[in-house]
């Protein structure tokens, strides 16, 4: 049984401020001063005893702070000029409303012996599907249309795709978008450059704002799991928020976009909730826009052709 986030070190380490704290208690205390001093004008004689009770103000004004400082554990922002929510969050994907995006290999596997049981699309296999020969099916059947190459691996030959190709998966449960994003070695390993990211990412939303269902979207920290980008994945979230905010200039792909943080990955400390609120806060509020008829495909932060 997992235990509760906020008995985890790194809910108070990356979560809690001392200055923070602080800031709210002083600035608590200041508010319910002033309220003594005004009322203290208006009714000097009742301005003794209410001193009297220092103490209830100092548990108000602490109880104040430690609640207006309490660690982040999600945040959501509009994205100004578009009607897109952008949002972060730490919990289980699966026990959240919206489409999901699972990462996949460019071939498109589905065996049990090379997609792990503990991954995202194995466990999408395993909640969803009667078996990963009954999620082979489904997308082979959206493939047929897609041309691929043909690739040896020793003991079967394999068909490719491009980094960005996308298969959307309806279950009765669960609707999700296969990425093919990392490439499948030949000791069995996925691993993926950030410039697939950044090829595989506009992609994606193009994908959605043409074929898919305008709702809301949950994705993972895309590449910071078995895909290997040799990055922080604070920087691979700002990559999913700048790819999908450069594409909502010129398309609105779903209602809103959740990047969710596993409880592994924050409890690990891998995650800054705050510094990440902050970036979606600002880009969300300054970003600009053109109207020049220019292609405004999201790309990654090097570039941004919004």
């Amino acid at each position: 049984m997992r235990r509760p986030l906020f008995l985890a070190p790194a809910y108070w380490k990356l979560g809690f401020s001392p200055k923070r704290f602080f800031k709210e208690l002083f600035a608590t205390a200041g508010f319910l001063w002033f309220f003594i001093e005004l009322l203290s004008f208006f009714a000097p004689h009742l301005t003794s005893s209410l001193r009297s009770y220092w103490w209830a103000f100092f548990l108000i004004g602490l109880g104040v702070a430690l609640i207006r400082a309490k660690p982040l554990l999600e945040a959501s922002y509009m994205l100004k000029g578009r009607d897109i929510i952008f949002e972060i969050t730490v919990g289980d994907i699966w026990a959240l409303e919206g489409e999901v995006v699972v990462t996949a290999t460019t071939t498109f596997d589905t065996d049990g012996g090379i997609i792990s049981k503990d991954s995202l699309q194995g466990q999408f296999t395993q909640r969803f599907f009667s078996s990963p020969d009954h999620l082979a099916y489904d997308i082979n059947k959206k493939l047929t249309s897609i041309q691929g190459r043909e690739i040896d691996r020793g003991d079967k030959t394999y068909t490719e795709y491009p980094v960005g190709t996308v298969v959307h998966v309806n279950t009765k449960d669960r609707s999700a978008y296969l990425l093919g994003l990392t490439h499948l070695n030949e000791y069995g390993n996925a691993t993926a450059s950030i410039e697939d990211l950044r090829v595989g990412l506009p992609r994606l939303w193009a994908f959605i704002s043409e074929r898919g269902n305008l709702s809301n979207l949950l994705i993972p920290i895309i590449g910071g799991g078995r895909a290997r980008i040799p990055v922080s994945r604070n920087l691979l979230i700002k990559e999913i928020i700048i790819s999908a905010i450069a594409a909502a200039s010129s398309a609105r792909f779903c209602e809103k976009l959740t990047v969710v943080v596993s409880p592994k990955d924050f409890t690990s400390l891998r995650v800054d909730l705050r510094e990440i609120a902050d970036f979606i806060r600002l880009n969300c509020q300054f970003t600009q826009y053109r109207f020049d008829g220019a292609e405004r495909a999201g790309t990654g932060l090097d570039s941004r052709p919004i």
